[in-house]
């Protein structure tokens, strides 16, 4: 048919030969074998100008409690590469929690990066991060700053109203100051149950557990004022305040919600003295002066 097609032009043979021709088909005896890798095989390789490699050690070291020696990899993943922001981000965070853990650097350190990691921020959600990191960095210092930690977990608990930012007050070392610990024991606790009523199973049973033994806390630390604390920490429902500036579209996902700035930050503190006057009825003027002007 070919031949009939192009035979005029005299390439009917080579074309049909062409076709026709197929290509040799030699079979191996050799038999295909996977190679065998144990769940540390990295730990026997090089990371020399290998960031990824350099990451499953410092992932690895991590998750084993090694935080010294993950601090270590984590600085190396982080210089053997210019990373996206984000992934940046990220890498940074890591080192900064295994150097916070690990004891592995001075406060002033530590500060630095927590600083380098808060200008690289452009989401409220990796804010949200940063002060939650914040929060462990002055829980485990040993020159803790009781305003600058009570300011993290406010503005954690502004934004987000959640039993286990509330519970972040129970290691803010404060002195005598006895209504920030037993009002937010009880608020927790308030919390715990109404996140009990989105649960089920044990999920549930868990949440009314915990609450019930923060309660148990509470009035063994704080008999006197437990119950004017608890009445004052039921008082506000749980509900998201957002700034003024903090318009987006439904479909906007939270983590992608507006960075607050340091005018927004200064109004959620105000509005938090505002709402839970009781939490500072024990503080002198001063000190709150001094938390609204951070």
């Amino acid at each position: 048919m070919l031949s009939d097609i192009f035979g005029e032009l005299g390439l009917g043979d080579e074309i049909v030969e062409a076709a026709e021709k197929k290509p040799d088909r030699n079979t191996s005896d050799q038999v295909f074998e996977a190679v065998k890798q144990n769940d540390h095989w990295f730990k026997a390789v090089s990371d020399e100008a290998d960031w990824e490699i350099a990451l499953a050690k410092a992932s690895a070291a991590y998750s084993e409690g090694h935080y010294s020696e993950a601090y270590s990899y984590f600085t190396k993943a982080l210089e053997e590469k210019n990373h996206k922001t984000s992934h940046k981000i990220g890498l940074l965070e890591s080192k900064i929690r295994s150097a916070i853990r690990g004891k592995c650097l001075s406060d002033a350190q530590v500060k630095e990066d927590l600083s380098t990691l808060q200008s690289l921020l452009s989401t409220h959600g990796e804010q949200i991060q940063l002060w939650n990191l914040q929060n462990e960095f002055y829980a485990s210092s040993d020159a803790s700053d009781f305003l600058e930690h009570c300011r993290v977990v406010i503005l954690l608990c502004a934004t987000n109203d959640y039993s286990r930012f509330w519970k972040m007050f129970l290691n803010v070392r404060n002195g005598d100051l006895s209504n920030l610990h037993v009002f937010s024991g009880c608020r927790a606790a308030h919390l715990l149950r109404n996140e009990a009523e989105m649960c089920s199973g044990h999920l549930k049973t868990r949440c009314i557990q915990m609450a019930e033994q923060l309660e148990k806390q509470m009035i063994e630390n704080y008999p006197q004022k437990f119950a004017e604390a608890k009445k004052e920490a039921e008082k506000r429902t749980s509900s998201r305040r957002d700034c003024p500036s903090d318009f987006l579209p439904p479909h906007a996902c939270k983590s992608d919600a507006k960075l607050k700035n340091d005018t927004e930050q200064k109004e959620l503190v105000a509005e938090f003295i505002r709402g839970f006057p009781w939490f500072f009825a024990d503080w002198p003027s001063d000190l709150v002066g001094q938390l609204k002007d951070l």
